[in-house]
């Protein structure tokens, strides 16, 4: 599915990464790496981690409490930093764990091409916007 939503948003400035982790017994490096084809986009990138740590992290800012962050799926806006053990929150996120994390947020293509697209969109309206004292010294001179 997230080939097919990538193939949708054609802007250079999205960025994935995917983090491929020993969930089940047979999650296994080689097996992650032939994977990868499921989201060969140019513009992702993949991760194996070798424990759990990572998706251990990711629990508390998606609201999981009793199992690892894993089958998400998390949106940042542009500039978000992480910058400490702890990540920062996602500006929204999307998941495939009925049952343990809000039905409102499972995974949906449409919704989700709507809102990375709509990230992208803000991304690009933030910075193309001038300052607001760039605007008075212009009018100024």
């Amino acid at each position: 599915m997230v080939q097919s939503v990538l193939e949708r948003i054609p802007s250079a400035d999205v960025k994935v990464y995917v983090v491929w982790e020993p969930i089940r017994p047979w999650d296994l490096e080689g097996a992650a790496k032939k994977s990868q084809a499921l989201v060969s986009d140019k513009r992702s990138t993949h991760f194996w981690a070798r424990g759990l740590s990572l998706a251990e992290r990711f629990q508390k800012p998606i609201g999981l409490r009793t199992e690892p962050a894993w089958d998400v799926y998390l949106l940042y806006s542009s500039g978000v930093a992480w910058l400490d053990a702890s990540p920062p929150a996602p500006s929204d996120f999307m998941h495939q764990l009925s049952g343990r994390l809000p039905d409102d947020k499972l995974l949906d293509g449409e919704r989700l091409i709507r809102q990375v697209t709509g990230l992208v969109t803000h991304a690009r309206e933030t910075t193309t916007r001038p300052a607001p004292d760039t605007l008075r010294t212009r009018s100024s001179g």
